[in-house]
This record gives C-alpha cells, structure tokens and sequence, in this order.
C-alpha cells in the first residue's frame, strides 16, 4: 500500500466547496489550532482540533459522480465532511482537489501531536463488503458468457469487473498513522 507523506502546515490554508443542491456553498479554514467554517446566512463556526476525535478518509463511487471525502468526528459527536467535488448545478461538478488535498494533509500534520487520542482510519466496510460480494458473482457470470459465446455480454462484463477490482483495496478499512494517510484516499 502507497502511503502519501504530509506536507507541512501552512499557517492557514482554506478549502470550498457545495455539496449538493441543498446546502450553501461551505468555506473551511485551518489555522495552527482551529477548523472555521463558514457558510452564508449562517454565523461563523470555529472548532478547537482539541475537540477532534476521528478523521476517516473514503473514496465514494455513485452514479453521478466519484469523489474522495474526509469525514472529520468533533467531541459533543458533530460531524464536518469536506470532499473534492463541488456541484456547481445541474450537471455541473468541479474538481477542487487543488485545495482540498493540501487541507486534509495539513489537517494531518497539525493533528499529528494529538494522534494518541485522535483516530484515523481509512476505506468503508460497506463497500468493501460489497465489492467482496459482487466481483464474485461478476467473474462467474462474465465466464458463463464467455462458454456460451456471448461475447458483448462478456465484454460489458469485463467492464464491470474493470471498475469493481480498484473498489477492493481502495475501500479496505483500516486504520493508519497521521503522517501517512493512504494515497489511494486522496485525489
């Protein structure tokens, strides 16, 4: 498994973006003691990183869209999610991991002091499980095509199983230290 180093702390470093057609556009700020957010109409908010917990970083795979996700757990159980993509509108993603791959390895670093009482992990158990399950059932049925011949049939299968075996490793849970969190887990 690769594992990415963590670059150093830049004194504050900022990342932003929509998560969907229902929020407001978010702005996260790191300092050398404190996550703010910030979202219009809202008062600021700003979080010690005494108060994190957990950091989780997970690659998810949907219909519309793939994207990396950093899932953040405060003392008192609030929760922030920062991702990579940001939806724009309809039809309309951007790719923000210009900002939001030096945020998450600097959150990294300024948490590195605390990672005795901080928990880092890594990958979904749901979608590893998944993808455990159906690459079976794909393999078998993408060979069952093949002995009959159905060729189009085995090459869409094909396919499938192409993107399905990058879910595996991926998606593995696991836990892993602040100053190499997995490069996988991050675009």
């Amino acid at each position: 498994m690769s594992e990415t180093a963590v670059a150093p702390a830049a004194s504050v470093i900022e990342h932003a973006f929509r998560r969907s057609v229902l929020e407001k556009e978010k702005r996260f700020t790191l300092s050398a003691d404190a996550l703010t957010v910030q979202e219009e109409g809202r008062p600021e908010e700003r979080f010690p990183l005494s108060d994190v917990r957990d950091v989780h970083l997970r690659f998810h795979r949907t219909q519309q869209r793939d994207y990396y996700q950093c899932r953040i757990g405060l003392a008192g159980g609030r929760t922030i999610f920062l991702q990579h993509v940001h939806w724009g509108g309809i039809a309309s993603f951007e790719d923000r991991r210009a900002t939001y791959t030096p945020f998450v390895l600097a959150l990294h670093a300024l948490l590195r002091p605390h990672a005795a009482r901080v928990s880092f992990r890594a990958g979904s158990f749901g979608t590893f499980l998944m993808a455990l399950i159906v690459t079976p059932i794909i393999a078998v049925l993408f060979l069952g095509t093949l002995i009959v011949g159905r060729w189009i049939a085995a090459g869409l299968l094909a396919l499938v199983l192409l993107t399905l075996l990058p879910i595996i490793p991926r998606s593995r849970p696991r836990g892993y230290a602040p100053d190499a969190p997995p490069a996988r887990l991050l675009p």
